[in-house]
């Protein structure tokens, strides 16, 4: 069968036009289905035991507790965000791929440049929920069972707390990025809104968290005793 010259130059343009498709609507949204997180309502408790046991979660309303939990999971890591009372918002995540991995391994930069991320084949969170930080996560994070935490330029953040298990910092940041050894930035955290934050970074039975505090009030470092994580040695 003989085609036209018209109708070639017409199977052409279908053809980039179908490829285009593919490309920039069709496959991210198999990717993102992929790769999304599962939303996760029945497990409120999953990560309450980093907590002290005086912590209550917010209850405004009359509404159940549960509802200020959300859980999102999925095969690479978790997670989970708490908003507690006294206008606390702690954000727990679990990175499988760092299981295993000890505090004196992970490595600290303070002199971030955060464009370096390359904001391709990524989920984002948070970018309309009040003074949380927005989370970019690639697809799959390959962090490979190592750990680099990048923190943007001059940020106006100390260490805090040192512990066996756990390291912490308070302060402001503008960005900070996990990385692993081949430089790979595979999560960003945007905290331009969020004021004074507290990071902790903790190990426990062979797994690892990174544990953010946030709040919608002035935080300051008595923040830390909500967490549970001298006891947890116990």
């Amino acid at each position: 069968m003989k085609f036209s010259k018209e109708n070639r130059i017409k199977y052409i343009i279908s053809g980039i036009l179908a490829v285009i498709i593919y490309m920039f609507l069709i496959q991210p949204i198999l990717q993102t289905f992929m790769y999304g997180f599962k939303l996760v309502k029945d497990q409120p408790e999953k990560y309450m035991w980093l907590f002290n046991d005086s912590i209550k979660l917010e209850n405004k309303f009359g509404r159940p507790e549960f509802v200020s939990v959300t859980g999102r999971e999925r095969k690479s890591d978790n997670y989970y965000s708490y908003n507690l009372e006294g206008g606390y918002h702690v954000h727990i995540f679990e990175f499988k791929d760092l299981n295993g991995i000890s505090i004196s391994d992970i490595k600290f930069n303070f002199n971030n440049n955060y464009k370096s991320f390359k904001n391709r084949r990524v989920i984002i969170l948070n970018k309309d929920v009040g003074n949380w930080p927005i989370i970019s996560f690639k697809f799959k994070p390959q962090f490979q069972h190592s750990l680099h935490v990048n923190f943007n330029k001059n940020a106006p953040i100390n260490n805090l707390k040192n512990g066996k298990t756990y390291i912490s910092f308070f302060g402001q940041l503008n960005y900070m990025t996990l990385a692993n050894d081949e430089g790979d930035q595979e999560v960003k955290y945007d905290f331009k809104r969020t004021g004074n934050v507290l990071l902790t970074f903790y190990t426990f039975h062979s797994k690892f968290y990174l544990i953010i505090i946030s709040s919608k009030y002035e935080l300051d470092e008595n923040c830390f005793s909500i967490l549970n994580l001298e006891q947890n040695l116990e």
